[in-house]
Protein backbone atom coordinates (compact mmCIF):
# COMPACT_ATOMS: atom_id res chain seq x y z
CA UNK A 1 0.00 0.00 0.00
CA UNK A 2 1.60 3.24 -1.14
CA UNK A 3 1.83 6.16 1.32
CA UNK A 4 -0.61 9.00 0.88
CA UNK A 5 0.77 12.02 -1.02
CA UNK A 6 2.13 15.10 0.74
CA UNK A 7 2.31 18.54 -0.83
CA UNK A 8 5.36 20.50 0.35
CA UNK A 9 6.40 24.12 0.03
CA UNK A 10 9.92 25.53 0.35
CA UNK A 11 10.60 28.85 2.09
CA UNK A 12 13.92 30.26 0.92
CA UNK A 13 16.21 29.81 -2.05
CA UNK A 14 19.64 29.34 -0.45
CA UNK A 15 21.92 26.33 -0.27
CA UNK A 16 19.97 24.39 2.36
CA UNK A 17 16.68 25.10 0.62
CA UNK A 18 18.14 23.62 -2.55
CA UNK A 19 19.53 20.63 -0.64
CA UNK A 20 16.21 19.88 1.04
CA UNK A 21 14.26 20.41 -2.19
CA UNK A 22 16.32 17.62 -3.76
CA UNK A 23 15.81 15.41 -0.70
CA UNK A 24 12.05 15.89 -0.57
CA UNK A 25 11.71 15.35 -4.30
CA UNK A 26 13.41 11.97 -3.85
CA UNK A 27 10.93 10.71 -1.24
CA UNK A 28 7.98 8.58 -2.36
CA UNK A 29 4.67 10.42 -2.83
CA UNK A 30 6.08 13.81 -1.85
CA UNK A 31 5.43 16.70 -4.25
CA UNK A 32 7.01 20.14 -4.22
CA UNK A 33 4.16 22.53 -4.96
CA UNK A 34 5.80 25.91 -4.50
CA UNK A 35 8.66 28.04 -3.30
CA UNK A 36 8.52 31.46 -1.65
CA UNK A 37 11.22 34.11 -1.41
CA UNK A 38 11.24 37.86 -1.01
CA UNK A 39 14.64 38.06 -2.71
CA UNK A 40 13.33 37.86 -6.26
CA UNK A 41 14.97 34.46 -6.79
CA UNK A 42 11.87 32.28 -6.42
CA UNK A 43 11.23 31.92 -10.15
CA UNK A 44 14.77 30.81 -10.91
CA UNK A 45 14.77 28.38 -7.99
CA UNK A 46 11.42 26.92 -9.09
CA UNK A 47 12.69 26.40 -12.63
CA UNK A 48 15.90 24.75 -11.41
CA UNK A 49 14.05 22.30 -9.15
CA UNK A 50 10.95 21.57 -11.18
CA UNK A 51 8.61 23.36 -8.79
CA UNK A 52 5.37 24.52 -10.42
CA UNK A 53 4.74 27.69 -8.38
CA UNK A 54 7.07 30.56 -7.45
CA UNK A 55 5.79 33.07 -4.91
CA UNK A 56 7.21 36.42 -3.84
CA UNK A 57 5.50 36.20 -0.45
CA UNK A 58 5.01 33.63 2.28
CA UNK A 59 1.28 34.30 2.23
CA UNK A 60 1.10 33.31 -1.43
CA UNK A 61 2.87 30.03 -0.76
CA UNK A 62 0.67 29.14 2.23
CA UNK A 63 -2.46 29.72 0.14
CA UNK A 64 -1.51 27.17 -2.54
CA UNK A 65 -4.11 24.38 -2.95
CA UNK A 66 -2.92 21.01 -1.62
CA UNK A 67 -0.08 22.46 0.44
CA UNK A 68 0.22 20.46 3.67
CA UNK A 69 3.74 21.14 4.93
CA UNK A 70 6.58 23.63 4.58
CA UNK A 71 10.32 23.45 4.93
CA UNK A 72 11.72 26.72 6.31
CA UNK A 73 15.21 27.23 4.95
CA UNK A 74 15.85 30.94 4.58
CA UNK A 75 17.93 33.23 6.84
CA UNK A 76 17.92 32.40 10.56
CA UNK A 77 16.41 35.76 11.49
CA UNK A 78 13.17 34.91 9.71
CA UNK A 79 12.61 31.38 11.02
CA UNK A 80 10.40 32.16 14.02
CA UNK A 81 8.10 34.50 12.08
CA UNK A 82 7.72 31.91 9.32
CA UNK A 83 6.86 29.25 11.92
CA UNK A 84 4.10 31.43 13.35
CA UNK A 85 2.67 32.19 9.91
CA UNK A 86 2.74 28.55 8.80
CA UNK A 87 1.18 27.38 12.05
CA UNK A 88 -1.62 29.95 11.72
CA UNK A 89 -2.28 28.57 8.24
CA UNK A 90 -2.48 25.02 9.62
CA UNK A 91 0.66 23.71 7.89
CA UNK A 92 3.10 21.16 9.27
CA UNK A 93 6.56 22.66 9.76
CA UNK A 94 10.07 21.32 9.22
CA UNK A 95 12.34 24.24 10.13
CA UNK A 96 16.06 24.52 9.53
CA UNK A 97 18.12 25.09 12.67
CA UNK A 98 18.06 27.24 14.67
CA UNK A 99 14.30 27.52 14.78
CA UNK A 100 14.61 30.86 16.63
CA UNK A 101 17.32 33.33 17.63
CA UNK A 102 16.55 33.39 21.37
CA UNK A 103 14.33 31.72 23.94
CA UNK A 104 11.69 34.46 23.95
CA UNK A 105 11.31 34.24 20.18
CA UNK A 106 11.34 30.45 20.38
CA UNK A 107 8.65 30.35 23.06
CA UNK A 108 6.34 32.50 20.92
CA UNK A 109 6.91 30.28 17.88
CA UNK A 110 6.23 27.06 19.80
CA UNK A 111 3.15 28.59 21.43
CA UNK A 112 1.79 29.24 17.94
CA UNK A 113 2.52 25.64 16.95
CA UNK A 114 0.80 24.32 20.08
CA UNK A 115 -2.25 26.52 19.57
CA UNK A 116 -2.60 25.41 15.95
CA UNK A 117 -2.09 21.72 16.76
CA UNK A 118 0.30 21.19 13.84
CA UNK A 119 3.39 19.01 13.52
CA UNK A 120 6.66 20.85 14.14
CA UNK A 121 10.23 19.59 14.03
CA UNK A 122 13.55 21.38 13.89
CA UNK A 123 15.69 20.07 11.04
CA UNK A 124 18.78 18.45 12.59
CA UNK A 125 19.99 15.64 10.36
CA UNK A 126 22.61 13.82 12.52
CA UNK A 127 20.30 12.25 15.14
CA UNK A 128 18.58 10.27 12.38
CA UNK A 129 21.70 8.88 10.70
CA UNK A 130 22.36 5.16 11.31
CA UNK A 131 25.72 5.77 13.04
CA UNK A 132 24.24 8.31 15.46
CA UNK A 133 21.28 6.06 16.23
CA UNK A 134 23.64 3.18 16.96
CA UNK A 135 25.82 5.42 19.14
CA UNK A 136 22.80 6.45 21.19
CA UNK A 137 21.77 2.82 21.60
CA UNK A 138 25.24 1.64 22.64
CA UNK A 139 25.79 4.50 25.07
CA UNK A 140 23.38 2.85 27.51
CA UNK A 141 25.71 -0.17 27.75
CA UNK A 142 28.71 1.86 28.94
CA UNK A 143 29.42 1.73 32.67
CA UNK A 144 29.94 4.69 34.96
CA UNK A 145 29.82 8.42 34.23
CA UNK A 146 30.15 9.24 30.53
CA UNK A 147 32.38 11.88 28.94
CA UNK A 148 31.65 13.24 25.46
CA UNK A 149 34.30 14.91 23.30
CA UNK A 150 32.89 16.46 20.13
CA UNK A 151 34.04 19.12 17.69
CA UNK A 152 32.82 20.72 14.49
CA UNK A 153 34.98 23.36 12.86
CA UNK A 154 36.77 24.54 9.75
CA UNK A 155 38.08 27.96 8.72
CA UNK A 156 35.55 29.95 6.71
CA UNK A 157 35.96 33.09 4.60
CA UNK A 158 33.29 35.73 5.34
CA UNK A 159 33.54 36.93 1.75
CA UNK A 160 32.64 33.48 0.43
CA UNK A 161 30.09 32.47 3.07
CA UNK A 162 28.71 35.69 4.52
CA UNK A 163 25.64 33.98 5.93
CA UNK A 164 27.75 32.20 8.55
CA UNK A 165 28.91 35.54 9.94
CA UNK A 166 25.59 37.41 9.74
CA UNK A 167 23.64 38.45 12.85
CA UNK A 168 21.77 35.41 14.15
CA UNK A 169 24.41 33.00 12.81
CA UNK A 170 27.91 32.24 14.10
CA UNK A 171 29.78 29.21 15.37
CA UNK A 172 27.26 28.28 18.09
CA UNK A 173 24.13 28.47 15.97
CA UNK A 174 25.62 26.99 12.83
CA UNK A 175 27.80 24.26 14.35
CA UNK A 176 27.60 24.19 18.12
CA UNK A 177 23.88 23.44 17.99
CA UNK A 178 24.60 19.95 16.63
CA UNK A 179 27.07 19.26 19.42
CA UNK A 180 24.76 20.55 22.14
CA UNK A 181 21.90 18.47 20.79
CA UNK A 182 24.13 15.38 20.83
CA UNK A 183 25.28 16.05 24.39
CA UNK A 184 21.72 16.52 25.59
CA UNK A 185 20.56 13.37 23.80
CA UNK A 186 23.34 11.14 25.10
CA UNK A 187 23.97 12.56 28.57
CA UNK A 188 20.65 13.98 29.71
CA UNK A 189 19.81 17.36 31.27
CA UNK A 190 22.57 19.95 31.63
CA UNK A 191 23.20 21.14 35.19
CA UNK A 192 25.88 23.72 34.41
CA UNK A 193 27.63 25.19 31.39
CA UNK A 194 30.90 27.09 31.01
CA UNK A 195 31.74 28.80 27.74
CA UNK A 196 34.71 30.55 26.19
CA UNK A 197 33.89 32.52 23.03
CA UNK A 198 35.72 34.58 20.49
CA UNK A 199 33.73 37.13 18.52
CA UNK A 200 34.54 38.59 15.14
CA UNK A 201 33.51 41.83 13.51
CA UNK A 202 29.89 42.63 14.26
CA UNK A 203 29.96 40.65 17.50
CA UNK A 204 29.14 37.26 15.94
CA UNK A 205 30.86 34.35 17.70
CA UNK A 206 33.47 32.66 15.51
CA UNK A 207 34.88 30.13 18.00
CA UNK A 208 33.26 28.49 21.02
CA UNK A 209 34.58 26.02 23.59
CA UNK A 210 32.00 24.62 26.01
CA UNK A 211 32.25 22.48 29.13
CA UNK A 212 28.99 20.90 30.30
CA UNK A 213 28.13 19.10 33.51
CA UNK A 214 25.12 16.81 33.19
CA UNK A 215 22.93 15.05 35.70
CA UNK A 216 24.36 11.72 36.84
CA UNK A 217 27.97 12.91 36.80
CA UNK A 218 28.28 12.94 33.00
CA UNK A 219 30.32 15.64 31.24
CA UNK A 220 30.92 17.01 27.75
CA UNK A 221 33.63 19.09 26.10
CA UNK A 222 32.39 20.66 22.88
CA UNK A 223 34.21 22.92 20.41
CA UNK A 224 32.67 24.73 17.43
CA UNK A 225 34.60 27.02 15.14
CA UNK A 226 34.46 29.12 11.99
CA UNK A 227 38.17 29.88 12.41
CA UNK A 228 40.06 26.64 12.98
CA UNK A 229 40.18 23.18 11.48
CA UNK A 230 39.09 20.87 14.29
CA UNK A 231 39.06 17.05 14.45
CA UNK A 232 35.34 17.08 13.52
CA UNK A 233 34.97 13.93 15.56
CA UNK A 234 32.82 12.39 18.29
CA UNK A 235 34.01 10.10 21.08
CA UNK A 236 32.10 8.89 24.11
CA UNK A 237 34.19 7.42 26.92
CA UNK A 238 33.40 5.61 30.15
CA UNK A 239 34.97 3.27 32.66
CA UNK A 240 34.11 0.21 30.57
CA UNK A 241 35.26 1.50 27.19
CA UNK A 242 34.95 4.02 24.42
CA UNK A 243 32.71 4.59 21.40
CA UNK A 244 33.94 6.64 18.44
CA UNK A 245 32.11 7.71 15.31
CA UNK A 246 34.05 7.10 12.11
CA UNK A 247 34.00 9.93 9.58
CA UNK A 248 33.10 13.59 9.75
CA UNK A 249 30.94 14.66 12.69
CA UNK A 250 28.09 15.50 10.29
CA UNK A 251 28.41 12.43 8.06
CA UNK A 252 29.67 9.42 10.05
CA UNK A 253 29.24 5.99 8.50
CA UNK A 254 30.76 3.73 11.15
CA UNK A 255 31.02 3.24 14.88
CA UNK A 256 34.17 2.01 16.59
CA UNK A 257 34.03 0.10 19.87
CA UNK A 258 37.02 -0.13 22.22
CA UNK A 259 36.99 -1.98 25.52
CA UNK A 260 38.91 -0.47 28.43
CA UNK A 261 42.13 -2.34 29.32
CA UNK A 262 42.32 -4.15 32.66
CA UNK A 263 43.57 -2.11 35.62
CA UNK A 264 47.29 -1.42 35.28
CA UNK A 265 49.79 -2.96 37.66
CA UNK A 266 52.54 -0.64 36.47
CA UNK A 267 54.76 0.34 39.37
CA UNK A 268 54.32 -2.96 41.21
CA UNK A 269 57.85 -3.94 40.22
CA UNK A 270 60.97 -1.82 40.39
CA UNK A 271 61.87 0.14 37.24
CA UNK A 272 64.18 -1.79 34.95
CA UNK A 273 63.48 -5.22 36.43
CA UNK A 274 61.23 -8.01 35.27
CA UNK A 275 60.27 -9.23 31.79
CA UNK A 276 57.36 -6.79 31.35
CA UNK A 277 59.58 -3.82 32.12
CA UNK A 278 62.14 -4.97 29.54
CA UNK A 279 59.42 -5.51 26.93
CA UNK A 280 58.01 -2.05 27.54
CA UNK A 281 61.41 -0.59 26.65
CA UNK A 282 61.46 -2.35 23.27
CA UNK A 283 60.66 0.13 20.44
CA UNK A 284 59.90 -2.75 18.06
CA UNK A 285 57.31 -4.27 20.38
CA UNK A 286 55.74 -0.87 21.00
CA UNK A 287 55.39 -0.31 17.24
CA UNK A 288 53.93 -3.78 16.83
CA UNK A 289 51.40 -3.17 19.58
CA UNK A 290 50.43 0.21 18.07
CA UNK A 291 49.86 -1.47 14.69
CA UNK A 292 47.45 -4.04 16.10
CA UNK A 293 43.74 -3.15 15.88
CA UNK A 294 42.54 -1.59 19.12
CA UNK A 295 38.91 -1.13 18.08
CA UNK A 296 36.07 -3.11 16.57
CA UNK A 297 34.44 -1.34 13.62
CA UNK A 298 30.76 -1.44 12.72
CA UNK A 299 29.76 -0.16 9.25
CA UNK A 300 26.66 2.07 9.29
CA UNK A 301 26.33 3.81 5.90
CA UNK A 302 23.75 6.52 5.31
CA UNK A 303 23.27 5.84 1.62
CA UNK A 304 22.96 8.41 -1.15
CA UNK A 305 21.52 11.32 0.84
CA UNK A 306 22.21 12.08 4.53
CA UNK A 307 19.11 14.28 4.76
CA UNK A 308 16.70 11.59 3.64
CA UNK A 309 16.51 10.12 7.14
CA UNK A 310 15.17 13.23 8.90
CA UNK A 311 12.86 14.10 5.98
CA UNK A 312 11.41 10.58 5.84
CA UNK A 313 10.90 10.63 9.61
CA UNK A 314 9.01 13.92 9.37
CA UNK A 315 6.81 12.67 6.51
CA UNK A 316 6.02 9.46 8.40
CA UNK A 317 4.93 11.50 11.42
CA UNK A 318 2.76 13.70 9.22
CA UNK A 319 1.04 10.70 7.65
CA UNK A 320 0.43 9.25 11.12
CA UNK A 321 -1.22 12.45 12.31
CA UNK A 322 1.50 13.09 14.91
CA UNK A 323 2.19 16.57 16.24
CA UNK A 324 5.68 15.98 17.59
CA UNK A 325 8.75 13.88 16.91
CA UNK A 326 9.83 11.40 19.59
CA UNK A 327 13.45 12.03 18.52
CA UNK A 328 13.38 15.86 18.36
CA UNK A 329 10.29 17.09 20.24
CA UNK A 330 9.69 20.84 20.53
CA UNK A 331 10.83 21.01 24.15
CA UNK A 332 14.17 19.45 23.15
CA UNK A 333 14.74 22.20 20.58
CA UNK A 334 13.71 24.82 23.13
CA UNK A 335 16.20 23.42 25.67
CA UNK A 336 19.10 23.39 23.19
CA UNK A 337 18.26 26.98 22.19
CA UNK A 338 18.39 27.89 25.88
CA UNK A 339 21.88 26.38 26.16
CA UNK A 340 23.08 28.49 23.23
CA UNK A 341 21.64 31.59 24.86
CA UNK A 342 23.26 30.71 28.19
CA UNK A 343 26.62 30.20 26.49
CA UNK A 344 26.36 33.62 24.86
CA UNK A 345 25.30 35.47 28.00
CA UNK A 346 27.65 33.88 30.50
CA UNK A 347 30.76 33.33 28.43
CA UNK A 348 34.35 34.40 28.88
CA UNK A 349 35.59 36.26 25.80
CA UNK A 350 39.09 35.86 24.44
Amino acid sequence: MSPRPIGFGIIGTGGMAARMAATLRGLPRVSLLGVASGSGRAAGFAAAHGIPSAQDSLEGLLALPGLEAVYIGHANAGHAAAIRAAAAAGKAILCEKPFALNTAEGAAALAAVEAAGVLFMEALAPPFLPAYRRLAGQAAALEGPLHLEASFGAPEDPALRPGLFAPGAGALRDRGIYLLALARQLLGPVESLQAVLRRGEGGVDTHAALLLRHAGGHSAHLTASLEALLPNAVTLGARSGLLRLGGHVMLPESLYHRAAPPPSRQGAEAPGTGLKARLRRSPWLRRLRAALPQERAEALPWGEDPYQWEAAHFCDLLRQGARRSPVLPPEFSREVLGLIEEAEKNSVLF
